[in-house]
């Protein structure tokens, strides 16, 4: 997808063609790749609520997705029609959820939390891989030097 000068999002098919709207209500963003494996759907926030709907990539159709919580953040949807969320409720560490497209049954994945929590600010991105078993992320860190000066006059 790209972003145009008016703000709106657009498929472009990688084979060529003309870019698609793809069709997200006013005040709807899409931050990461939550796009079904077949490009036929995405997550993102329903309109107008806190919650997270699934959307048809054609026409724009939104349905909720059932226990996915208010703070929690869309990163990815793997091959087996799982979504995973950041769950924000929390700095450090976040949880990440998988939630099952079909029954709507929300899993505890993982608690992602660096070893060294040393000037750690937060979590910048989170990235799933398409089997849904394995994952990665990045974070803020903010480290000094401090140094002790004696003996002056």
């Amino acid at each position: 997808y790209t972003r145009n000068m008016d703000s709106k999002l657009h498929i472009v098919d990688a084979a060529g063609g003309a870019p698609k709207p793809l069709p997200l209500p006013k005040g709807v963003a899409l931050y990461y790749n939550t796009f079904s494996p077949d490009g036929t759907r995405f997550v993102a926030r329903c309109a107008g609520s806190k919650t997270h709907c699934i959307y048809e990539t054609a026409s724009g159709s939104a349905e909720p997705l059932a226990h996915a919580q208010a703070g929690w953040f869309p990163v990815a949807w793997d091959r087996k029609d799982r979504v995973f969320f950041r769950d924000h409720s929390k700095m450090i560490p976040e949880v990440l959820w998988r939630v099952d497209v079909a029954s709507g049954e929300p899993e505890r994945v993982a608690e992602i939390r660096p070893r060294d929590r040393a000037g750690v600010l937060g979590l910048s991105r989170v990235a799933v891989a398409q089997s849904g078993e394995a994952w990665a992320y990045s974070l803020m860190r903010r480290l000094s030097d401090l140094y002790v000066v004696t003996g002056l006059e």
